[in-house]
């Protein structure tokens, strides 16, 4: 993004060629010599003009929504009474248990404070659960201390005090949580929030309040049929998944009597999902690479994140696929053609790799011509 030029910042040797030039005005016989004592002092007001000059373009360009980024841009969107999403906390399913059953309930207060193996990682249970009388165990909720999308640690140690002995055993990886909110989707926010104060329920209403009900939604599409005027479809994508808890929360949001009109029906729903496996032939150079290769490719593509209706085009998997200098040849077998959502509400997902890698007929150094007239 080429920047204007009220906010492009003069550079050392800029300041250093003007300052000179100033003076040749004066002094017309004046040439600039490395020997020249006044060399110093000019190239040292230079190097002083050239900070002074780009700290004034980075205080400008705080300003403006497109360039801020960071505490610049928290203070910036204070404007438009938005503020920027922490982040969720991901939970998971734990059992609780008793070594004997009692003739009593049990109950585990929330809160309940429990650690991993090292010490470091800290989880508490999100609300009081109760152990039956007769009954040796039950299931409860336990919420991990930091706002991540997921982690693998498991809190399996007590740290409250408890008047009886409970075993803490984790049924699955922490999950559904969110890191704090992005720089771009807070400016995407920002944008949206001029279109928050109407009650007349337009699309880019709809989705800044529900993009801000839940710091976990990654992407919101509203949908509405001309055959059903009134019915306003709104479909949620999160890439660590949509829960009944996210649902709720943004039909709070939406629900709200200064957000939706009284003749809307607002119905949430998860978004669809199109998987696809990127199949390929790959021809390289040095087929000891092709563990190397396994990785940038689940990064690059693998790992890609869509937003609804978005769609994959064949050039865009192959450009991928080649993006390395160890790669002689690629022969994409499926997808086919371009991978295209059905409608507005779809999200592709790349759900494997199945590469296929063969040894390139040339060497590269052949190919650039280094055994040339051997």
């Amino acid at each position: 993004m080429s920047l204007p030029n009220i906010l492009m910042s003069y550079s050392f040797e800029e300041i250093l060629e003007l300052m000179v030039a100033k003076i040749k005005e004066k002094h017309p016989a004046y040439e600039p010599l490395e020997s020249d004592s006044w060399m110093v002092v000019l190239e040292a007001a230079a190097y002083v003009g050239a900070l002074l000059d780009e700290r004034t373009t980075q205080k400008a360009k705080s300003l403006l929504l497109r360039y801020s980024s960071k505490e610049s841009l928290d203070e910036l969107v204070f404007a438009y009474d938005v503020y920027r999403l922490k982040g969720a906390k991901p939970y998971a399913r734990y059992e609780f248990s008793l070594n004997v059953a009692l003739n009593n309930d049990v109950v585990i207060p929330a809160l309940l404070e429990l650690g991993s193996d090292d010490g470091l990682h800290r989880a508490y249970l999100q609300e009081s659960i109760t152990i039956k009388a007769g009954e040796l165990k039950t299931i409860g909720i336990v919420v991990y201390g930091e706002e991540v999308m997921g982690s693998e640690i498991k809190c399996e140690n007590l740290l409250t005090s408890m008047p009886f002995a409970l075993n803490v055993k984790a049924l699955e990886n922490f999950a559904n949580g969110s890191e704090q909110e992005s720089d771009s989707s807070l400016k995407e926010r920002a944008i949206l929030s001029l279109h928050s104060h109407t009650t007349a329920g337009s699309a880019k209403s709809y989705l800044f309040h529900a993009r801000s009900a839940d710091e976990r939604i990654d992407d919101v599409a509203v949908l509405t049929e001309k055959s059903t005027p009134g019915i306003v479809d709104v479909y949620l994508h999160s890439n660590g998944g949509v829960d009944e808890l996210m649902i709720e929360r943004v039909e709070e949001a939406l629900n709200g009597e200064k957000v939706r009109p009284l003749t809307d029906l607002v119905r949430i729903h998860q978004c669809t999902y199109k998987e696809i496996t990127i199949k390929a032939q790959i021809y390289v150079f040095d087929l000891k690479q092709t563990a190397e290769l396994q990785e940038h490719y689940k990064e690059v593509l693998q790992n890609r994140k869509f937003k609804i209706g978005e769609d994959l085009p064949l050039s865009e998997i192959i450009a991928n696929l080649h993006s390395n200098s160890n790669i002689y040849k690629v022969v994409l077998r499926a997808p086919s053609a371009d991978v295209t959502p059905i409608d507005k509400k779809e999200v592709i997902q790349i759900i494997g790799l199945d590469l296929e890698f063969k040894e390139a007929p040339y060497n590269e150094a052949s190919l650039k011509g280094e055994n040339f007239g051997d």
